[in-house]
Formats: structure tokens, C-alpha cells, sequence
């Protein structure tokens, strides 16, 4: 058993079994053995080739390159005349905030760049990536400061941890997390009958006995603060990750909850704290908590990280790498980054954006890579 198991034994023998929210959380997030902050995780962290799993930005430079166009474009566009703030949520390596600088300081003088991030271990690895420059970090959106500001969110709701409710006959249980002594290993039990305000959305009673719901408060409820923030200061937002959009007036069914090590699939119950723990994003989701309380909000998507990619120009950024670089790797990068086999259609980009101040001019604000059909529908 992994040290973080023993842990989570002796805390699920002594106290009952726990919700996956606080499983996922311990396993990513435990001070002393989490994937991401543990201080006896091994050296060379989990993105990368060499790690568990592999970002778009690790993959070519064109993602943060053409993520860093598209902020200097809605700058100019919206923003003229004031501090441009950049906040990544999750910033991994480095790797994408160093190209975003990369691209906008040659548009944009003093960029003012602010991560959020907890793990220790992954600041210091961000340091070495934004050597030219001061970021200044946080725990979450507190302390960011105030002002108009444009958020990059990549790869991070889905490591954001989920409850799961499963529906019987006549009610909802919800599914927690057990741990069997007689076999040493974790396993999912039904707890009692789930308190009505978990699913309060009327959707929910279109579920049929045995279905699966995922909720994700954490993201819903960053995504609401994101929203509020643009809605009040303006600026934009950009989520990207693998996940889907609900239909009108429904809620997906299903089981996203998935482990990865190593580049493969794995038990997400088995070795607690070896592996990177996530859940699909539901977008619709997102979009409907950012747009909560904010009027002053558009938002457009979700469409297909290929189709943004492509409408962004990627394909000719990949013709003029090739003059200088293996046309070969840059092929390879730019199928796996757009084609509908591996990244452009799984994961997606959702965009909000101020409609205050000069932002108000609704005929100019629909966002580069998206186009008016893509304006996200209210239900």
C-alpha cells in the first residue's frame, strides 16, 4: 500500500466511507503524499513526456502562441490603456504562461502575470520557465487584484474533485468511497438517501434507476467567481479542457471519474496519490454558474479545440515552423493538437468576456476564433 493509502484506511475505518470529493481531493491535494503537493512525490513532477500525462502546451509551442495572440488581440481590442493582467489557473510547468509572455510582450509592454497555484514543488518549476519575468503567485482568487484582467484556465476543472450520485427506484444515494480490510483494497458503496439541496436542479428528476450524476461545486463555483469578477471589471476568460456540453434542459448521464500514470489508464482506486485523478468538465455547467449574477457577461462556445486552433491560424504557424524546425514533429504536434482522433474534438474552449465600458458595443465583441453561432444559448 502507498503511505497516502494507510492514510486513507485508517481515516475511512475509524470515521466510515468518505465522498469521492474528499477522495479525490486527499489524493491530489494531501500536504504530505498528494499527486500534486506532497512533499515525497518524486522529482521531475507529472507533465511531461517523462511524467503521467502530456498538456497541449508541452506538445508544440503553437498552443501558447496562439493562446497568447488571441489575449493580445482582445486586449487591444477591448482593454486599450490600462495594465494587462494575466491569471492562470493551474499553470503546470510553466509552459504555456511562457509562451503567452512570449507572444504578448511583443504587442503588449508590462505584462503583469499572476498564477494560482498551491504546489510548492510546481512554483518552482514555473520560476525556472518564467525566469525573464516576476510572477506573483496564490493559493486561489482572493488576493488576485482588482482590475481588468483575462483568466487562462488549461487542463484545470477537471482536476477539480466531483461527488457522484447514483439513482435508484426512488431516490439518490450517493456514491462514497469504502475500504475493505478483508482485501486491503478501496472500493465504491452507496450511502444513505442524498440530501435534496445536492440536486436541487429539476433536471435531475429526468434520471432513470441506475444512472450516474457527477457535480462539480468547486468548478461551478470558480467559474461563478471568474464571471462576477469580468462581469464587474471586464476583461475575458478562456477554460479549455476535455469534457462536454449538456443538451437543453438536461444533465449528462454517466461515469467520467478516470485515473492516468504513466500515460495509461488505470484503476482510479488502486495506489492513492500515484496517479493523476480527474472528471470530465461539464461546460454547459460552467457557462450557467459564470453567467449567474453577472450581466455584464458574454459568453461564447463550447467549440472544438480544433476548430479555435484552426480559426486562431495554427495551420500556418505549423507552415512557417517547418521552415525552421522538423516538419515532420510539427505535423505530428498539429494533428494531435486539432485533429477530431486526438485533441479537437474531446476538448473544448469556452470563452467569457466583458460587456461593460467599451466592451458594451456588443457588434465588437465576439472573440477571435469564435464566431456569432458560437454565442453561448441560456436554458
Amino acid at each position: 500500500m502507498t503511505p497516502l493509502a494507510k492514510k486513507l484506511a485508517r481515516r475511512i475505518t475509524k470515521s466510515g466511507p468518505i465522498g469521492l470529493d474528499a477522495y479525490m481531493q486527499t489524493c491530489l491535494a494531501d500536504p504530505e503524499y498528494g499527486y500534486y503537493t506532497g512533499s515525497a512525490r518524486p522529482a521531475g513532477g507529472p507533465i511531461g513526456r517523462d511524467g503521467d500525462f502530456t498538456t497541449a502546451p508541452e506538445i508544440s509551442q503553437m498552443f501558447g502562441e496562439l493562446i497568447g495572440a488571441w489575449c493580445a488581440d482582445y486586449w487591444q481590442t477591448h482593454c486599450q490603456n490600462v495594465p494587462l493582467h494575466i491569471i492562470e489557473l493551474g499553470p503546470g510547468r510553466g509552459t504555456l504562461m511562457a509562451d503567452i509572455e512570449r507572444t504578448v510582450g511583443r504587442a503588449i509592454a508590462g505584462l503583469d502575470i499572476h498564477l494560482v497555484e498551491t504546489s510548492g514543488e510546481l512554483r518552482k518549476t514555473q520560476a525556472k520557465a518564467l525566469h525573464g519575468c516576476t510572477p506573483e503567485w496564490h493559493d486561489n482568487l482572493s488576493t488576485l487584484p482588482d482590475g481588468p484582467a483575462i483568466f487562462i484556465a488549461n487542463e484545470f476543472f477537471d482536476a477539480l474533485p466531483v461527488r457522484q450520485f447514483e439513482r435508484g427506484p426512488s431516490l439518490w444515494r450517493e456514491r462514497l468511497v469504502d475500504y475493505d480490510n478483508a482485501t486491503n483494497k478501496f472500493t465504491f458503496c452507496l450511502g444513505p438517501e442524498a440530501q435534496q439541496d445536492a440536486l436541487s436542479d429539476p433536471r435531475f428528476a429526468k434520471f432513470r434507476s441506475g444512472d450516474i450524476a457527477e457535480v462539480n461545486a468547486p468548478s461551478k463555483a470558480i467559474a461563478s467567481q471568474i464571471g462576477q469578477r469580468i462581469g464587474r471589471d471586464g476583461g475575458a476568460a478562456l477554460f479549455i479542457d476535455y469534457g462536454y456540453r449538456s443538451k437543453p434542459g438536461t444533465i449528462a448521464t454517466g461515469d467520467t471519474f478516470q485515473a492516468i500514470t504513466g500515460h495509461s489508464y488505470v484503476d482510479p482506486l488502486a495506489e492513492p496519490g500515484t496517479a493523476d485523478l480527474t472528471a470530465h468538465v461539464d461546460f454547459s455547467a460552467l457557462a450557467v454558474a459564470a453567467r449567474h449574477g453577472a450581466a455584464a457577461l458574454d459568453v461564447w462556445g463550447p467549440i472544438g479545440q480544433g476548430d479555435f486552433l484552426k480559426r486562431l491560424g495554427i495551420e500556418s504557424r505549423a507552415e512557417t515552423l517547418c521552415r525552421h524546425a522538423a516538419p515532420a514533429e510539427i505535423a505530428t504536434a498539429l494533428n494531435r493538437l486539432t485533429s477530431a482522433r486526438q485533441m479537437g474534438s474531446l476538448f473544448k474552449v469556452l470563452a467569457l468576456c466583458g460587456a461593460n465600458g467599451k466592451d458594451s458595443a456588443r457588434e465588437n465583441m465576439t472573440p477571435a476564433g469564435f464566431s456569432e453561432e458560437d454565442r453561448f444559448a441560456w436554458y
